[in-house]
């Protein structure tokens, strides 16, 4: 869009001129002042330097961008937070497994420790120790 310039210069004729405008789709005539007009064109010429300044055609990321000033879409938007909550909570069912694992562990380690003192009293089914290399043994008793 080119940009229209208009140059106006206060004279005495100028400034004491009527000046009419016409309403072209009423047909009504107003009168204005001088100083109404100039106001008139200075307001157009912003107006005229803010539509020479707008972008004419939008870019629009279809996913958010790093470092992008361009405007994503709603489902651009959309699928990146689904892509995170899915996110989440698969890492939430992967940790409550590992809880659940390590529960189980636990449970298994006291179990474990439970039996190894029975066997360290119970002369029957054998006797559990340390060797001096510090190696976990188990002695049956002799039969006969």
């Amino acid at each position: 869009m080119a940009k229209r310039i208009y140059e106006l210069t206060e004279t005495d004729e100028l400034a004491d001129a009527d000046v009419f405008v016409v309403d072209n789709a009423t047909g009504t005539t107003r009168h204005i002042t001088y100083a109404k007009l100039c106001a008139l064109v200075a307001k157009s010429l912003r107006l005229d330097d803010k539509f020479t300044a707008k972008q004419d055609k939008l870019t629009f990321d279809t996913t958010p961008v790093s470092g992008s000033s361009n405007p994503v879409t709603s489902d651009g938007i959309y699928q990146s937070q689904d892509t995170q909550n899915t996110a989440i909570t698969e890492h939430g069912t992967a940790i409550s497994t590992l809880q659940t694992d390590m529960d189980t562990v636990k449970t298994n380690v006291s179990t474990l420790q439970t039996d190894m003192e029975d066997l360290k009293t119970d002369k029957t089914y054998g006797h559990i120790y340390y060797d001096s290399n510090g190696y976990l043994m188990l002695e049956y008793p002799k039969e006969g």
